[in-house]
């Protein structure tokens, strides 16, 4: 039996395989990063042991960092790169030599060279990873390997991180996820840096003694949104960017005591778009938008592709090494540099590049390229404000907000070199030996939901683009850019809950665990469904949800999974007998369980269910027929297959398909050219008479116009046949 292997999981796999991702770094350097992905909720995020995340430079891998909502990930999400700078003054090495000033990189561009080192990273779950099935394959998207199993965490999957910055600073970086669906859209990130005295990756102590003075931690990133690829811009310049909780507007008490970094996709100028925002998705030459590129088989809709906005807030900063309060008067410095600014480039060690980088760390110093940030470390205006047609008007928290960022205008004032990238940093701090500092933040995503997403998209395509459409949905009235930024008080909400969550030492309530194995199996008359449970998995019942042709389903459906069955907590197994031959079908099985209060008072009482992340499947389900009779039944199926053919005279769910039907339940497939060259082999033993195929070679190229020859081998009678296709591309 063959599976067809999408390039998204054989890149996953492969990570995972090797354990080690390779960065092509100088050849007297070598350096690696552990990937793992935290994705047991809506928010999705790939980390890495160097403590931030790798730039890949060539796709799809750099395209697959985050996602929100995680199961749609084939069309975009966001692109990452990260860095985390540890800078003091007057620092002396091990050699005796004064630095005036210091600075310990890693990111955005390249890692462990030196200055960050010894980096690792587990992945630890409350209880073991699920089973998942299909056809007797383990299905995954990315495979997922626990380091192992505690189940006295109180989140759902932890990522624990460390390493040595060569200053003498070691830190602890524990990430924390959560599958509760009203605390699934983000991750809490809880670091700690202790003066250690260790500046390489062993355990020998080389700075004992050392106090640090002026110290600085500063976190900054590069986000593309990318929903899909070729519908956005490249770079970060389409990246806007705004801040909340730095005194400089009037935010409004219901926002009091934000801190947050909140980004959302604009308008840019490398981009033939007339409004970007939302990101528009369709394909068409003639229109406007030039929507073309990588989407999504047959998505003309106009569907929006990046609703959601996402954000970096503050929950926590020590006031000082002595003093665990939380000092409202951090981040101390916020702003935004340029993509592509000197200062973040980590192969230069020399004392001027270390003085400039620690110059635009610190609030009180001044750094050339940007000049001050601000008079108090707080660069403004935002960037977003830079783009804005008019001065801020009236409270940040009312409707001009939303008015004037739907028509930035001065894109100049953004998008050069790459965009410009936010940062934040805490300090400046003095660290004696042993003493430490923790500083706690929230990173998260949240849009619109997928059929907000999809009518406010096909409307705002309908009417001619225009801008200021007014757009119906359950009640609610807006324009396209007003939809898409409304968003930005749930945002801020789920800051709030994250706040609560981790102030509550994350006493949030747990969902019911999910099946600890689910399997699907294709039948001739039916898709069998079974699962097992985990001991004290605290269930009331099961929901099963389908979609068809794409596991994150399609156009055509509007991405919908639909609510197949509700069943009661003792049962194990379910046959779907309303599915169609011809079509694939994926599932995942939820675990219901009782109502259940949030101490923390920021979700309503609610019957919770286990995340659906645990048990989608990846991988079809379809009927199949009884094996033929005779080799002589044996059919290809379209024959010929001619690309430009209706698709519903093809396949309806994927564009390279091609159908053996009537063949033996145990046989063998072989694929030769006109020229008798063997391209493709196929074991087929499920014991049913279908066979698919995706037109690819063994080395996976797709195959190209011409006369091929199939020869089906009965590997029971060894009794073979010949029949003959033609593919017209």
């Amino acid at each position: 039996m063959i599976k067809p292997v999408r390039r998204s999981g054989l890149i996953a796999f492969v990570l995972a395989a090797t354990g080690a991702l390779f960065f092509g770094l100088p050849a007297d350097v070598s350096a690696q990063a552990d990937l793992v992905w935290l994705d047991v909720g809506d928010f999705h995020y790939r980390y890495s042991s160097t403590g931030t995340e790798p730039a890949q430079r060539s796709p799809p891998i750099r395209s697959q960092i985050k996602f929100w909502p995680g199961i749609y990930h084939l069309e975009g999400g966001t692109h990452v790169r990260t860095r985390m700078y540890i800078g003091a003054r007057d620092w002396t090495d091990d050699t005796g030599r004064v630095w005036p000033f210091k600075v310990s990189r890693t990111g955005p561009r390249e890692f462990e060279l030196g200055e960050h080192l010894g980096g690792t990273i587990e992945l630890v779950g409350r209880f073991p990873k699920p089973d998942v099935f299909v056809d007797g394959f383990q299905s995954f998207l990315r495979p997922t390997v626990l380091t192992r199993v505690d189940p006295t965490i109180k989140a759902d999957r932890i990522a624990i991180r460390s390493a040595n910055a060569d200053m003498g600073i070691t830190w602890h970086n524990t990430i924390y996820a959560f599958s509760n669906e009203h605390h699934d859209d983000y991750h809490i990130r809880e670091i700690t840096f202790t003066n250690t005295g260790n500046v390489d990756a062993d355990e020998e102590i080389e700075l004992p003694d050392q106090t640090l003075n002026e110290v600085m931690f500063e976190m900054a990133g590069k986000e593309h949104f990318w929903g899909p690829r070729r519908v956005t811009a490249q770079g970060g310049s389409a990246t806007m960017w705004d801040y909340v909780g730095d005194g400089k507007e009037d935010y409004g008490e219901k926002w009091a005591g934000i801190r947050t970094m909140l980004g959302w996709l604009s308008h840019g100028t490398q981009t033939t778009f007339l409004n970007r925002i939302g990101s528009p998705t369709w394909r068409s030459v003639s229109s406007p938008p030039h929507a073309q590129g990588r989407i999504v088989e047959a998505d003309t809709l106009g569907r929006l592709g990046a609703a959601y906005m996402i954000f970096h807030g503050t929950i926590h900063a020590d006031t000082s090494p002595s003093d665990e309060t939380n000092d409202m008067n951090q981040p101390a410095h916020t702003g935004w540099l340029r993509g592509g600014d000197p200062i973040t480039d980590p192969t230069i060690y020399s004392e001027s590049q270390y003085e400039l980088t620690y110059s635009y760390l610190h609030p009180d110093m001044e750094y050339a390229e940007y000049g001050r940030p601000g008079i108090d470390g707080h660069e403004y205006p935002h960037s977003a404000d830079r783009a804005a047609p008019v001065e801020p008007v009236g409270p940040w928290d009312s409707e001009a907000w939303y008015e004037r960022m739907g028509n930035q205008t001065d894109l100049s004032a953004i998008a050069p070199g790459g965009g410009r990238c936010p940062s934040w940093a805490t300090g400046p701090y003095t660290l004696g030996p042993g003493e430490d500092i923790k500083y706690v933040w929230a990173s998260g995503m949240t849009g619109l939901y997928r059929d907000v997403a999809v009518h406010v998209g096909i409307e705002y395509k309908n009417s001619g683009w225009d801008d200021d459409h007014i757009i119906e949905y359950e009640g609610q009235a807006m324009t396209k850019n007003r939809w898409v930024l409304s968003t930005r008080d749930s945002v801020l909400s789920n800051l709030r809950k994250a706040e609560a969550n981790w102030k509550s030492g994350f006493d949030i309530p747990h969902p019911p665990l999910p099946p600890s194995r689910f399997e699907v199996v294709s039948g001739s008359d039916k898709i069998a469904l079974s699962w097992e449970v985990f001991p004290n998995a605290d269930h009331t019942g099961f929901e099963i949800y389908r979609t068809r042709n794409l596991y994150e389903s399609s156009a055509e459906d509007l991405w919908k999974y639909r609510l197949i069955a509700e069943l009661p907590a003792s049962a194990r197994s379910y046959d779907d007998t309303e599915v169609v031959r011809g079509r694939d079908y994926f599932y995942y099985i939820l675990s219901t369980g009782p109502v259940k209060t949030d101490p923390t008072g920021t979700s309503p009482p609610t019957a919770l269910k286990s995340s659906r992340y645990y048990t989608q499947t990846y991988d079809p389900a379809n009927l199949k027929r009884s094996p033929g009779s005779t080799l002589a039944d044996v059919r290809i199926v379209p024959n010929p297959f001619v690309l430009e053919a209706d698709q519903n005279i093809r396949w309806p769910d994927q564009q390279d398909k091609l159908a053996f039907f009537e063949i033996p339940g145990n046989c063998e497939i072989m694929i030769f050219t006109e020229v008798g060259e063997l391209i493709h082999r196929i074991e087929h033993n499920d014991g049913t008479g279908d066979e698919f195929w995706n037109l690819t070679t063994e080395s996976n190229q797709v195959i190209t116009s011409g006369i091929y020859f199939a020869v089906i081998r009965d590997l029971d009678s060894n009794e073979k046949i010949v029949r003959k296709f033609v593919i017209i591309r």
